[in-house]
């Protein structure tokens, strides 16, 4: 085989390979798209447990995707700070909708706020999220 025959051959098969990565990040992003429109979080809880809860739900969701739920536990940020952090996490793909980021931040700065301790709502929660993410 020449020369030109195998620069050829080479050309379609890297062609034929970003073309099949090019389609699985399709695949996987319209099945991420389909995961953050079914768990839906947006919602305007009547009360603090269902905040608490709901809040759970969201972060085990969504945040422990990239990081492990330590990264959160620890904090203990004021909502000026944690919307600095969530803002900056959306800007780099996180998950969370337009409507969901006012949710978001009522619920970590409500439970890992600086007035967190251990006695508080927060220290209950802690235990809750996910193990091992």
């Amino acid at each position: 085989m020449d020369t030109t025959r195998r620069d050829v051959l080479k050309l379609g098969i890297v062609v034929a390979s970003m073309t099949a990565l090019a389609a699985l990040g399709l695949i996987v992003f319209g099945f991420l798209q389909h995961l953050n429109s079914v768990n839906s979080y947006a919602v305007e809880p009547s009360n603090q447990s269902s905040l608490e809860q709901q809040g759970l739900a969201f972060i085990n969701a969504r945040c422990t995707i990239c990081h492990s739920s330590d990264l959160i536990t620890q904090q203990q940020l004021d909502r000026s700070r944690w919307t600095n952090v969530v803002d900056k996490m959306i800007e780099r793909g996180a998950p969370v909708k337009p409507e969901e980021r006012k949710f978001l931040l009522d619920y970590l700065s409500t439970y890992y706020g600086p007035q967190r301790s251990m006695g508080s709502p927060s220290a209950n929660t802690e235990r809750q999220l996910e193990p091992n993410k």
